[in-house]
């Protein structure tokens, strides 16, 4: 009996130390809540009124002028590998001049802004404590020009665009490009870009050709035609190409081919080769019937007239 109401008393001190707890729990979660509470109407009222933004601005400037008595400033900026691009395109990009706090300058943000520029395909910005900023570019570097539509663009050996429309004037609306580039290979069609560096590599081991090609059109996206001289058409095949033009060389050095009034080669069908001439040969009897009826023409009279 004695044993059972000892138990009872236990259980009893237990329950009651757990409401405390729970009272204790409660009156925390409330002042937790209130402060929370506060503090988000204190924010509330604080950026309403401007002052955060004043306050940071402040605590902005004052980093930076901390900064700057630090030695921590722009003294040098230096750059590598600078052959198109403007300087002063650079600067933009940089977003930073001389004499500001080095710490506030983004070597990421630079790098992005750098490599929307037309000339620029990569670039490593480096912030050098305390004073320096280091830039390597990698340009791209023009090999021929595409014409797309009514639009012709430089494009480099990767069959990147070199936009360029936004720097040069235009001509009915259609951007121009520089005249240090009308030299180059002209390519024509849809994709040619993709495959023009590989296919000036294999033009290049055929100078003879290669100095006398004007323009190269990429033909059902498989086959390209070449243009000699702007007035003969070579048609060449999908897979022999450098067979193709090794016995369009050999024609050349031989018979001088390029010089003779020919309207198109095509060494599609190889060992077959078909030559066109400007003007077209007529056979024999369509000659033959062609002069009797200018001679017929010329023997009937004319038409009669008043004296």
């Amino acid at each position: 009996m004695r044993r059972m109401i000892e138990a009872q008393k236990i259980r009893e001190k237990r329950n009651i130390r757990k409401k405390s707890r729970l009272k204790e729990i409660n009156f925390k979660f409330l002042i937790i809540t209130a402060l929370f509470s506060l503090g988000v109407i204190f924010y509330f009222v604080i950026w309403m009124s401007g002052l955060w933004d004043l306050g940071i601005k402040t605590l902005g400037v004052s980093y930076e002028k901390l900064t700057l008595n630090m030695g921590f400033t722009v003294d040098d900026i230096l750059l590598e590998g600078r052959q198109r691009v403007q300087k002063k395109e650079i600067s933009k990009a940089l977003n930073i001049k001389l004499g500001e706090s080095i710490l506030k300058f983004d070597p990421w943000v630079a790098k992005a802004e750098l490599e929307k520029l037309p000339w620029i395909r990569s670039s490593l910005v480096e912030r050098r404590l305390p004073n320096l900023i280091y830039v390597r570019l990698s340009e791209r570097h023009p090999i021929a020009r595409w014409r797309h539509g009514s639009h012709i663009d430089l494009i480099d050996d990767q069959g990147a665009i070199i936009n360029l429309s936004q720097k040069m004037p235009s001509n009915q609306g259609v951007p121009l490009v520089p005249q240090e580039f009308k030299s180059l290979p002209l390519f024509i069609g849809e994709n040619a870009q993709e495959k023009a560096s590989d296919f000036l590599k294999v033009l290049s081991s055929f100078p003879l050709v290669l100095n006398r090609v004007t323009a190269s059109s990429l033909v059902g996206g498989r086959r390209w035609n070449i243009y000699i001289d702007k007035t003969i058409e070579v048609r060449l095949p999908e897979l022999k190409i450098k067979e193709a033009l090794d016995v369009l060389t050999q024609f050349e050095k031989q018979d001088l081919l390029f010089a003779r009034d020919i309207k198109m080669i095509d060494l599609r069908f190889l060992p077959k080769i078909i030559i066109r001439p400007q003007k077209e040969i007529l056979p024999q009897k369509q000659r033959e019937t062609n002069e009797a009826s200018s001679i017929k023409s010329s023997n009937m009279p004319g038409k009669m007239r008043d004296a």
